[in-house]
């Protein structure tokens, strides 16, 4: 399933992505079984995506971390911090370097993991065309600009809802 999702063999590999076809939330036992992408977030957590067409749901187990934040010490060239993962596996893909939030609400993680770390490359906020995700690039920019950290912000063309529809040409007219 991952390489259904456009994902080839050395990201799977290096992001430990997985598909299990019977998932049941560890926590939820009685919850309903369903297909699931399984992208690693830390050590001890994950997010079990429903692959299930139609169905958009998204099950986080386990502390809640920045997906792929070492990146932010160890990146050689400019990362995107997305919204989602896939979102940031997308630009992964095309040859970029990029962090997932996993949700807006999780703009205090990314502010933690930078607390005593000033990132070496400049970041690139590049959330989802939406309400939240506008608030929520205010605010990191803002954040980021009095930490004296490089910051651009990468606005999506309108009808396009994130950074994955823009690489697969959704809502472009």
């Amino acid at each position: 399933y991952p390489a259904k999702r456009g994902l080839n063999q050395e990201v799977i590999d290096r992001f430990n992505i997985g598909y299990i076809a019977e998932w049941k939330h560890p926590k939820t036992p009685t919850a309903p079984i369903s297909p699931r992408l399984i992208i690693p977030t830390g050590i001890y957590s994950y997010v079990a995506r429903d692959t299930t067409p139609g169905v958009k749901d998204y099950k986080k187990v386990g502390e809640v971390e920045i997906f792929n934040g070492q990146a932010l010490e160890t990146a050689q060239r400019p990362i995107f911090i997305t919204e989602g993962e896939i979102d940031a596996l997308s630009i992964i893909e095309a040859g970029g370097e990029a962090a997932g939030l996993g949700s807006t609400q999780n703009t205090h993680k990314l502010l933690d993991l930078l607390r005593d770390h000033k990132p070496i490359q400049p970041l690139i906020i590049a959330l989802d065309n939406d309400e939240a995700g506008t608030e929520a690039t205010r605010k990191l920019a803002e954040m980021f600009y009095l930490k004296g950290i490089q910051v651009h912000k990468k606005t999506l063309p309108q009808g396009v809802k994130d950074v994955t529809d823009y690489f697969i040409g959704k809502g472009v007219k």
